[in-house]
């Protein structure tokens, strides 16, 4: 994946350099920090995701094609 840019509304800018004027933090490490918190949430989400498919594959009995039941993955 190539990260390509983006840009931000007048307003937004705005606001970013009066924070940066009062924190003293730059508007590109604003930026890093700001995807920082977005990338970490989204992998975040994806974690739990994961593992609540895998806790119902363990809790979902598969049928096999012999017509019997088996015990889920993890008993």
């Amino acid at each position: 994946m190539k990260f390509v840019g983006f840009r931000l509304p007048e307003g937004q800018i705005r606001d970013m350099k009066y924070i940066s004027h009062e924190s003293g933090m730059s508007m590109s490490q604003m930026v890093r920090t700001g995807l920082a918190i977005v990338i970490n949430d989204y992998f975040q989400k994806e974690k739990v995701k994961q593992e609540q498919i895998q806790e119902r594959k363990k809790r979902e009995a598969t049928i096999r094609s012999r017509g019997g039941m088996t015990l889920p993955d993890g008993w």
